[in-house]
């Protein structure tokens, strides 16, 4: 449990290498994580030894070893430096330029086992490289589908997402466990949760409790089924979340997209009244239209199930 945060930290980025100074920045000791089976020693080659803007991403440098004669005994001692450009070298601790292979497989080996005495139907499948099934639990008298879910702090990740569970509506709202702590208490009518707060912090190994899960799903249900009124929710830094009683919700993510959709939202409310595509896009991107502010998939989303068109050129909030 010490380590949970990196371990998820790192399959949240989809990371295949790390470097040590990324791992102790975070306070995480490499040993432990490769004493557990999560990280292999991979040397100090290449140019993965230094993180970049990205954290994890490779920059042009290596390490160098060699031996140094103490002057007053002759001996020779170990030491590393860090060749960075042009030559320069600069003297470093060698663990912080170690660079370890993340193992394959390890999130589904050790949800596994934390599953089998959690979920009513346990039953782990990939369905995408960033969304895994992981089962079923009895919810108030009838089977929630659980998820496991990364990189959704990324928006073209996100829409895959979104797009993979609208996919399987037919399985009714499910939960969506986050590796990583992306905003929104919904996504593509299902709840959305962190992971990390699902999780039992008194045992050893990666154990989920399914009151937690249970009281989480109960509590976002309703707005996962769209609310009880339309609304457009800020959810973070130029993002928003439309809700639509019985539709469910949708993330909206661009200050263009999300001042369009106000419009129809404040047009619902007030009447509902239908809007002109001209009035909606008046002073926001005049020479364009609706699809091409929102884009594929989104507006082909928002066409499916939020919005409707009763005449030409109109629109509002489909309820």
């Amino acid at each position: 449990m010490a380590v949970m945060p990196a371990l998820l930290a790192i399959w949240d980025i989809g990371a295949e290498k790390v470097s040590g100074a990324w791992l102790q920045a975070r306070g995480v000791d490499p040993g432990l994580l490769t004493e557990l089976g999560f990280l292999a020693p991979h040397g100090w080659e290449g140019d993965d030894l230094i993180d970049d803007e990205d954290e994890v991403g490779p920059v042009a440098a290596g390490v160098k070893t060699g031996v140094e004669r103490d002057d007053e005994d002759g001996e020779g001692h170990k030491v590393v430096n860090l060749e960075v450009t042009e030559g320069q070298v600069t003297p470093g601790n060698p663990e912080l330029y170690r660079v370890y292979r993340v193992r394959d497989g390890w999130v589904a080996q050790h949800l596994k086992a934390g599953l089998e005495h959690v979920l009513d139907a346990p039953a782990i499948e990939k369905l995408s490289d960033h969304l895994l099934y992981l089962g079923t639990l009895s919810v108030d008298g009838g089977d929630v589908p659980i998820y496991l879910a990364r990189g959704l702090d990324r928006e073209k990740v996100r829409s895959a997402v979104d797009t993979e569970l609208r996919a399987r509506h037919n399985l009714g709202i499910g939960l969506v466990l986050q590796a990583g702590s992306a905003p929104g208490p919904c996504l593509a009518a299902n709840v959305l949760t962190p992971l990390v707060d699902q999780i039992d912090t008194q045992q050893a190994e990666i154990e989920l409790v399914a009151d937690k899960l249970r009281s989480v799903f109960r509590r976002h249900r309703i707005l996962a089924r769209g609310g009880q009124v339309v609304e457009l929710t800020r959810v973070g830094e130029n993002m928003a979340t439309l809700f639509v009683p019985g539709k469910g919700s949708i993330d909206i993510k661009g200050e263009n997209r999300i001042e369009v959709i106000q419009r129809l939202v404040d047009a619902h409310n007030a009447g509902p009244m239908p809007m002109a595509t001209a009035d909606l896009i008046s002073g926001i991107a005049e020479d364009q239209s609706l699809a091409n502010i929102f884009k594929q998939p989104l507006w082909k989303k928002l066409t499916a199930d939020f919005l409707r068109s009763p005449g030409k050129g109109q629109w509002e909030i489909a309820v």
